[in-house]
């Protein structure tokens, strides 16, 4: 989707610029017309003498009438209304009321937009309006990931448009429009941090949630995607209280050059310095956006709440502002905080590097080792490896490159986030695919996708030994860890005794727990 003069000149490749897509200014029409458009319906078809008027008016009555002859091409993202069942309300906004649904058995909720506005819109405002829409639905329709709320799909609305609800059917005008998404039964994150605003969160939950939403929000970066309105209230929960990303109403494509990206937008105490500002910017306003969220999910807390538009807005950007962080937050976790709320959007850092290696993070460890990181080091004991007897030593390297590939894209999965395995194999494989498709394919994708998959299926001796180099891997660095920050990792050491394969690691994995007992007798 390339837009005419999208960008700053040849600067732009990869790139593209979508001033179009602004759901916000589209869902600003949302109900204040779900209760009316049977009442609009009927007098577009002739007033009180028409049978199919008065059946609309009471959203009752006949059977949905025989489509027009004339059908337009249906797009890749447009639905079936006949499988659409529009139920109650779930929540009333600014922006309009989003409704529970059913879609072709499945639980969505939706969303109800009417593009004329009670007539007060031109012919050209709807046509530009309809068009905007369609771009940013084409953009949202191709979005995937575990993080992210799935987008269903929708109707543009056609002329004799029939949509059933739980006490019959309607009809839509032409100028109604249906967007429909999964339904989150854990409601908004906001709402979860305002039940739990005593007690507070365990720590692990803390980073699980923040590490949800970095996940998706580095999946939207990596798409080009910037949210713009990044915010607790605009996260929502599954029944396993996973994070997925929700309302892309001001939603953009990332533009090349960032002087086409300018303007206010996003919601106060979330707002970036630049953004406030009104100078240019980019998906580094997410990450600011990011830091406070993550403040909020450990503080169970409003951000600035006794201060106006004004007193943030001039203490953000001239005074440096920033929630206040508590004595007791772990300080790699205020860390992370300070570096994405930086006043400098540079220092901030992407989203990808908030990822990091999940299982370190959860015991406190500052900086750790990322995932590329771990995969070198263990390319080098395969490299570094004595005589190897029947091993292919160059496949064993290019198996450790590879087997955390995939985690670099869906992030570090634990056994505390009680994901069942397959469900771990299942994210991973379908990033895999995703990586190979951008590769175009071809040899070198076919030799990634078979290297991942002999690690995972444990289906050859390379595979055993470099499944013993990511454990040897990992207790050398709680080895290191403890000595840097003076904690106890028992857990990393216990957890893998006894499960080598190979030889030489059983002979590492002895070396490393060697000086760990010495070193802790020397410290008694």
């Amino acid at each position: 989707m390339r837009h005419p003069g999208a960008g700053g000149g040849s600067g732009d490749a990869g790139f593209v610029r979508a001033d179009q897509i602004d759901l916000k200014s589209l869902d600003e029409q949302l109900e204040r017309h779900l209760g009316r458009p049977a009442e609009r319906a009927a007098s577009q078809h002739g007033g009180s003498g028409s049978r199919r008027g008065e059946s609309a008016r009471l959203g009752l009555g006949e059977e949905p009438p025989q489509a027009p002859h004339h059908q337009r091409r249906r797009e890749d993202w447009e639905i079936d209304p006949a499988k659409l069942v529009i139920r109650g309300v779930i929540a009333r906004g600014t922006f309009g009321t989003v409704h529970r649904g059913v879609y072709d058995g499945q639980d969505v909720a939706v969303k109800m937009l009417d593009w004329g506005e009670d007539g007060h819109r031109s012919e050209q405002e709807i046509s530009s309006l309809r068009a905007a829409f369609a771009q940013e639905v084409a953009v949202w329709h191709k979005l995937d990931h575990p993080n992210v709320t799935k987008f269903i799909g929708a109707i543009m609305g056609a002329r004799d448009l029939n949509i059933q609800t739980e006490h019959g059917h309607f009809g839509m005008p032409s100028n109604i429009c249906c967007v429909v998404v999964e339904y989150l039964a854990g409601g908004a994150l906001k709402n979860f941090l305002i039940k739990n605003r005593r007690r507070k969160l365990a720590y692990k939950v803390v980073v699980q949630l923040a590490l949800d939403l970095a996940r998706g929000l580095s999946y939207l970066h990596s798409k080009k995607i910037v949210h713009r309105d990044v915010k607790t209230e605009n996260m929502l929960l599954d029944k396993t209280r996973t994070v997925k990303i929700a309302d892309f109403g001001v939603a953009r494509i990332e533009a090349s050059n960032p002087s086409d990206m300018t303007g206010e937008t996003g919601t106060l105490g979330y707002m970036a310095p630049e953004v406030l500002n009104g100078h240019p910017y980019n998906r580094k306003c997410d990450v600011y956006s990011f830091g406070i969220c993550l403040w909020e999910i450990y503080c169970c807390d409003m951000p600035y709440p006794d201060l106006s538009f004004s007193e943030v807005t001039s203490a953000v950007v001239r005074q440096n502002l920033r929630p206040e962080i508590p004595r007791c937050c772990p300080s790699s976790l205020a860390n992370v905080m300070k570096r994405c709320w930086d006043a400098n959007p540079d220092k901030r850092p992407e989203m990808a590097e908030t990822t990091k290696r999940k299982g370190w993070i959860n015991h406190s460890i500052k900086g750790p080792e990322s995932i590329a990181d771990h995969m070198y080091r263990m390319a080098l004991m395969a490299l570094i490896a004595g005589d190897l007897p029947a091993v292919d030593r160059e496949r064993c390297i290019k198996i450790a490159i590879v087997h955390d590939i995939a985690e670099a894209i869906v992030g570090d999965i634990t056994p505390s986030d009680s994901i069942p395995k397959a469900e771990k194999s299942r994210r991973e494989q379908k990033a895999l695919n995703e990586m190979c498709e951008v590769l175009g394919g071809g040899p070198i994708a076919d030799e990634i996708k078979e290297l991942w998959e002999e690690y995972e299926n444990n289906s050859s001796i390379e595979a055993n030994l470099v499944k013993d180099f990511d454990k040897v891997e990992m207790i050398l660095q709680a080895l290191e860890y403890e000595k840097e920050h003076g904690k106890v990792l028992d857990e990393f050491f216990l957890s893998t005794a006894g499960k080598f394969q190979t030889e030489i690691g059983k002979s590492w994995a002895a070396e490393v727990n060697a000086r760990r007992e010495q070193r802790c007798g020397k410290q008694k």
